[in-house]
């Protein structure tokens, strides 16, 4: 069962901007103490917004009231630092792009498919895989696939055969 503590951990990194938590995890870490209402009043007199007040306090609460795991305030600091690197990661890694490849349109913020194919082979760290049902020799693209697979990158590409 995950604790009452980590939930909220967990709730707040979601709800709290990077500012507020670095923050709110700055302030745990240099009181190097254990829960206090001094402490926990101190950071919330910091958070402006009502709701993400409420976040906070639901954090020191449970920090408070959860004796299982016998933080301190740079045990809580870490735990939420950690939270917080693991979601952004996590956000990176399943970000999404649009990418149209069909009539031109004005309706839509869109970029067109070199443009993202280019970012995508530049900005990639371990592996690709481009599936495409039709490839053309675009220079630009070829000379970044080169660039990549120079720089150690798995390359695969799944496309369709021509009869």
């Amino acid at each position: 069962m995950l604790s009452p503590l980590l939930d909220k951990i967990h709730r707040a990194v979601g709800l709290l901007p990077a500012p507020l938590l670095r923050d709110f995890s700055s302030r745990l870490a240099e009181a190097n103490s254990p829960y206090s209402e001094v402490l926990a009043n101190i950071i919330l007199q910091s958070v402006h917004n009502p709701r993400l007040r409420r976040s906070v306090q639901d954090v020191l609460n449970a920090w408070r009231d959860d004796r299982s795991l016998n933080w301190g305030s740079r045990e809580l600091a870490a735990a939420i630092t950690s939270a917080a690197y693991a979601m952004q990661a996590s956000q990176r890694e399943l970000a999404v792009d649009l990418v149209w490849t069909g009539p031109s349109t004005s309706s839509l913020a869109i970029r067109r498919t070199d443009q993202v194919l280019l970012q995508l082979i530049q900005d990639c760290h371990h592996d690709l895989t481009l599936i495409s049902f039709a490839i053309y020799k675009v220079p630009d693209i070829v000379q970044a696939l080169t660039v990549a697979l120079d720089r150690g990158i798995q390359l695969r590409i799944l496309a369709e055969v021509v009869d």
